[in-house]
């Protein structure tokens, strides 16, 4: 048994009906045995002695196999965006700003601003919520840490943007700024089902 590293019990019925129990094994190991007419032995560390009854008396032994429990882990594929996506929202991220800090109309400090807009719409994208730091957008570069398509990540910070630039009624100066940017990208957020020139608010 110890060279098949069995897992479970092997029942003994004796040659007397008085007689027998049940032998417990892990991995090939006996770590305790149960007589009939006498309490549970734990036989961790200790010898075994109950296997002798046996041969002295005549005996049959039951041997029954316990499968230990495999944890089956489901690579599930994280929902993950595309390096491609997200450099192409760090560019609008990065206009966005640039657009924000040279304009002389608008005061306060951009990531602010963006962080105050971000928390207006936590409600139907949770991953912008400034508290729950699952975004960040520093240097011109974004970081996710919460699991959010393609689609999901250019929505809500394409929203944000919108929001930013509209309260502010700057969508035809921002618009300017966005022709090469739309021209580049157009197609490869449409394939995710995004419109950017209606998301934008750009038309």
């Amino acid at each position: 048994m110890s060279s098949e590293k069995l897992t479970g019990y092997i029942e003994i019925s004796l040659n007397s009906e008085l007689d027998g129990g049940f032998l417990f094994l892990e991995t090939g190991k006996c770590w305790g045995v149960l007589l009939l007419g006498e309490r549970f032995q734990c036989l961790q560390g200790k010898p075994d002695c109950s296997s002798r009854k046996p041969n002295q008396t005549g005996g049959i032994f039951h041997v029954s196999k316990i499968s230990p429990e495999t944890k089956q882990v489901k690579e599930t594929s994280k929902k993950k965006p595309s390096p491609e996506v997200v450099a192409a929202l760090e560019e609008l991220l990065v206009l966005l700003e640039s657009f924000f800090t040279s304009n002389r109309t608008v005061k306060g400090d951009f990531n602010t601003l963006m962080k105050k807009k971000f928390l207006t719409l936590a409600d139907e994208y949770a991953f912008l919520d400034p508290f729950a730091g699952e975004f960040q957008y520093s240097g011109g570069k974004i970081r996710v840490a919460s699991e959010v398509t393609d689609a999901e990540l250019a929505k809500g910070l394409m929203v944000a943007a919108a929001g930013l630039v509209g309260d502010r009624g700057l969508n035809a100066a921002f618009k300017g700024r966005l022709k090469n940017w739309l021209q580049e990208h157009r197609k490869k957020f449409l394939s995710v089902g995004i419109r950017v020139d209606s998301v934008l608010a750009v038309q």
